[in-house]
């Protein structure tokens, strides 16, 4: 079923509107789509100069990603990042120059 958003919101099923995805309903991201995500993401730290953040700000970030609707199964089905504590620092939740597709940190 297709999306239909109004503000960056499908009104069918809530989802917020990420990267022009536009499926409704349980939207999982292929494997292509999460390779994709992070590599990008992974290019746009190191022009960044590979900020990071400190400690208290990735415990931070995670507790937000834990109490999120769109954690599923350990992983944001917006971005398709793991959300897992223990990957430490090869994860979004660390790097500073990163920031929520849901715009909740």
């Amino acid at each position: 079923m297709m999306c239909q958003f109004r503000n960056d919101v499908c009104v069918r099923c809530g989802k917020v509107r990420f990267n022009n995805r536009q499926l409704c309903g349980n939207n999982h991201l292929s494997v292509t789509d999460k390779v994709r995500n992070f590599v990008g993401a992974a290019i746009d730290h190191l022009a960044a100069g590979m900020p990071m953040c400190d400690e208290k700000e990735i415990a931070r970030r995670h507790d937000i990603c834990l109490s999120c609707e769109h954690l599923k199964n350990n992983a944001c089905e917006l971005c398709g990042c793991p959300i897992l504590r223990q990957m430490g620092y090869v994860s979004k939740l660390a790097w500073a120059d990163q920031r929520c597709p849901a715009s909740k940190w």
